[in-house]
């Protein structure tokens, strides 16, 4: 298995790079699941599910570090060996795939009902795909500028949406946590977040290629980009339940979008809002699929040991699947489903079952390496 060399990224670029490629693509049915999941408890259950996320960074950060792989394919081989790493790799790649899939739907069919109605869900789904996979073709080092650039003005446009909002809350009772702090409840919840953390392995993709970083560094930018984005999460419960109440955000199909809506109606001489959400939702989804089209696409050529000539034809081929993939989904109820009844348990039951014994495997490994020298 032959490693591909790749321009090192700096450290700012690996943060965005980690945060884009969690939460931005959840954000169409949130906060709704872990309000029906948890109810009086959904805020418990979401910082629960922060601090799961942040936890596992530390997991997969120091188990990249002890393989010392240049490549999430070489940190599996040297691992679990060669028929592991094709095994675990697969499992991981169809998981992702279709937490894909079922997020381009649910945002082609967003853009069908309350945008562009007359434009066939299909066309919508091809440009935003076809995009990503151009980006995703692109080096390393031109895929994370692509995101420097973007994602951090798409931030603060959000931002200051979201503080436009602000003035709008109301149900400042439905946002004070329960005092009755119910376990099981707060399970569920975690549960249901769990897609909005799924990243595909691209921070152990992208750990050894960071700019003059230690692996204790590399951590710590990891750990940030999961505590960055999981308040975004944060600021957008408090801005959806506090101004509708948990009654309807369970009840609206896109809670979230009703309420942005509601802010740029109001404010009359920010009409222009509108256009600017749209623009940010639709790049930040081309970028959340360009990172991980980049990172599956890149590892399958140093499995598949084409010595750098295929990556573009598998991007394509990841395209094409995702594509076709949303079009068997009819409507957001059936995408939703997707995300919580299969893509929340499997990657649960794979991050159980492979990250935590990885790492310890990884340990042992470290532990004797040490003692032959």
């Amino acid at each position: 298995m032959k490693r591909i060399v790749a321009e090192p990224i700096s450290q700012g670029q690996y943060f965005w790079l980690i945060a884009i490629s969690v939460v931005v693509g959840g954000v169409y049915i949130w906060p709704q699941y872990v309000v029906m999941a948890a109810r009086q408890n959904a805020l418990w259950s979401l910082l629960g599910s922060i601090l799961v996320a942040y936890a596992l960074t530390w997991v997969r950060t120091g188990w990249a570090g002890l393989t010392q792989g240049t490549s999430y394919a070489e940190v599996l081989q040297n691992t679990w060996g060669l028929t592991g790493m094709w095994l675990l790799f697969v499992v991981n790649l169809i998981i992702g795939v279709l937490l894909d899939i079922a997020l381009l739907a649910l945002y082609g069919q967003l853009m069908h009902t309350v945008f562009y109605p007359a434009t066939p869900r299909l066309i919508v789904d091809v440009v935003v795909v076809a995009s990503a996979a151009w980006i995703a073709t692109k080096p390393l080092n031109g895929v994370a500028r692509n995101v420097q650039i973007w994602f951090p003005f798409l931030g603060l446009l959000v931002l200051l949406v979201s503080f436009l909002g602000l003035p709008n809350i109301h149900h400042w009772d439905a946002l004070t946590p329960s005092n009755m702090v119910q376990i099981f409840p707060i399970l569920r919840g975690v549960g249901v977040t769990w897609y909005l953390f799924v990243q595909g392995e691209v921070m152990i993709y992208l750990a050894a290629h960071v700019r003059n970083t230690t692996m204790r560094q590399i951590r710590k930018l990891a750990g940030r980009a999961i505590l960055f984005q999981g308040s975004w999460l944060v600021l957008f419960y408090v801005i959806v339940v506090g101004t509708i109440g948990p009654e309807a955000t369970q009840a609206l199909r896109w809670p979230i979008v009703y309420v942005f809506s509601s802010i740029i109606v109001r404010s009359l001489f920010l009409s222009g809002v509108g256009t600017f959400i749209l623009l940010t939702w639709t790049v930040s989804l081309i970028l959340y699929l360009a990172v991980h089209s980049f990172c599956w696409s890149w590892n399958l050529e140093i499995m598949l040991d084409t010595g750098g000539t295929t990556r573009s034809i598998i991007v394509v081929a990841l395209a094409l699947a995702v594509v076709i993939g949303s079009t068997w989904i009819s409507s957001p109820v059936e995408a939703s489903g997707v995300v919580v009844t299969f893509v929340n348990p499997a990657d649960i039951i794979f991050s159980a079952a492979v990250l935590l014994p990885s790492f310890g495997i990884s340990w042992l490994k470290f532990r004797r390496r040490r003692k032959s020298l």
